[in-house]
């Protein structure tokens, strides 16, 4: 269909001489462009492809949830948000659903537990793993967690006990700011 796949990222497809951009996760797919040409698009896709369109973003007001992130259009806006279901199995998983709140994404102040050297368990090690996945996920539209989900990364192939701790921080922080907004906004400047 004449898109190029980017080398930056391998999940955008950008159709540069329509200004199309197709963001592809899996069998997720996320379509940015002109209306117009968009339909015109879907409709080849339709052709090759078992699709359900599930919203658009075409009008004031309008919400779309993509890949556990919720984007609404607001005048030439776009704000995007994560929802707290999307964390909601693994704040169950930790025990964290009635946790208090936390004004600190991360964790490096606090008091080292007697046991941080201890290696997780086989089950705690994989809900740690989608944990952190998921929060890294989440760093685009949320920068103030960036620098403690590094952290979390950086212990991915052999956490301990202190890592779940401060996973637990990162989780209880992402549960009381879930009202945070990231808000993406055109910058155009005619040339005169």
């Amino acid at each position: 269909m004449g898109f190029t796949r980017l080398q930056s990222d391998a999940n955008l497809y950008v159709k540069k001489d329509c200004q199309v951009y197709i963001l592809v996760y899996v069998d997720d797919l996320l379509m940015i462009g002109p209306t117009n040409l968009l339909q015109k698009i879907l409709t080849l896709l339709k052709e090759k492809f078992l699709l359900k369109i599930t919203g658009d973003l075409d009008f004031e007001g309008s919400t779309v949830v993509f890949l556990g992130r919720r984007l609404q259009r607001v005048s030439d806006s776009v704000i995007m948000c994560g929802t707290l279901n999307y964390y909601e199995s693994d704040l169950k998983f930790f025990g964290l659903t009635s946790s208090k709140p936390t004004s600190l994404p991360g964790a490096s102040g606090l008091k080292r537990i007697q046991d941080g050297d201890e290696p997780l368990t086989s089950k705690e090690h994989a809900a740690y793993r989608k944990a952190v996945g998921k929060l890294q996920w989440e760093v685009p539209i949320r920068p103030d967690v960036a620098y403690a989900v590094k952290e979390l990364a950086r212990a991915l192939a052999h956490p301990l006990k202190e890592d779940l701790v401060k996973l637990k921080t990162a989780l209880r922080y992402m549960k009381s700011t879930s009202d945070y907004r990231f808000i993406v906004q055109p910058d155009i400047k005619l040339s005169e």
